[in-house]
């Protein structure tokens, strides 16, 4: 068992060729969201990728592309990092 501290809270995340990649933010209440990249090498290095322009939920990676849900506008978005 590991555990990893994160700067902000995370509200997604998967597993993607030995990386995680998480969902994050410091307040639910704003638009203020973040992908982020968190090394599996075991220095837990983090990364923040982009900036995620509306609530997000959950993550998820299809191979090519990643998919979160934005709640509410009631869609599932797909995108590449």
């Amino acid at each position: 068992m590991r555990r990893i501290d994160l700067p902000r809270g995370v509200c997604g995340q998967c597993y993607v060729d030995g990386n995680f990649f998480v969902v994050t933010t410091d307040d639910e209440e704003s638009d203020n969201y973040f992908l982020s990249k968190i090394s599996g090498d075991g220095t837990g290095a983090f990364t923040d990728l982009a900036r995620v322009p509306f609530a997000a939920r959950a993550l998820a990676y299809d191979g090519s592309r990643f998919w979160t849900n934005h709640r509410e506008a009631n869609q599932i978005v797909a995108f590449e990092a």
